[in-house]
Formats: structure tokens, sequence, C-alpha cells
């Protein structure tokens, strides 16, 4: 599936390697398979999830892209009866994104708890 019809979760495909913090030969090897873009857009997917709150059953999509040094950033929250859904789609700087992201994300949050009482597309 093309993202445009399913976005996939956060992280989706990105691999993630751990070592001991005093390992340093291993850190210096891990150094050369750090993609920075990759890591970013990580990065900005994450802060969302986190400030969504969401469980296992919660209907959450991020993707961030980056090109020519501009980030993309699409997410999509739903109801779990998929009665209600929120999708944003936001461009810009990875630091500004960064911080966006996390609010968008709180702002899902709220509209996750309380979908009624919240617009389900904030104003960013």
């Amino acid at each position: 599936l093309e993202t445009d019809e399913m976005l996939p979760a956060a992280g989706q495909g990105a691999i993630g390697v751990e070592c001991l913090e005093n390992r340093t030969d291993i850190k210096d090897i891990l150094k050369n398979l750090d993609h920075l873009i990759t890591r970013q857009c990580v990065e900005i997917e994450r802060a969302f999830q986190r400030a969504v709150q969401g469980d296992c059953y919660t209907p959450i999509g991020a993707l961030a892209k980056e090109k020519d040094g501009i980030f993309t950033f699409t997410v999509l929250v739903a109801q779990e009866d998929g009665s209600h859904v929120f999708q944003k789609t936001l461009s810009g700087d990875q630091k500004t994104l960064y911080i966006l992201a996390k609010k968008l994300g709180e702002e899902a949050h709220q509209w996750l708890k309380h979908p009624h009482k919240h617009s389900p597309i904030p104003s960013y």
C-alpha cells in the first residue's frame, strides 16, 4: 500500500541499535550506521506518538519525510470504532516540526478523549 492509502506506525521500517553506555568501541562503529535524516524523521514521528498517549488499539499513523532540507509530517489518528478521524500534514524544518509534532500529539490526545469538544483539525 502507498502511504497516501495507509500511513505506517511511527518509526515503522527504521532499525534501532543499542549498546552499553561504556562500550565506546561499539559506539564508534555504530556512529557509521547512523543516518541523520532517518533519525530526525523517526524523532518527529515518535514525539507525536508519545504525546498522543495511545495504546495498542488506537489507530495512529505518522510519517515524516525529508526532501531538499524540508520535512513533511503527516499524521492520522482515529477513534477505535472509526467514527472520527483526525488527520493533518505539516511542513517545515526539523526542529520546528519536532516541536509541532509534540503539540499536535497533545491536541490529538485531547481529541481522542473528547472528540466532540475539540476541533478535528488543529490550527497549526
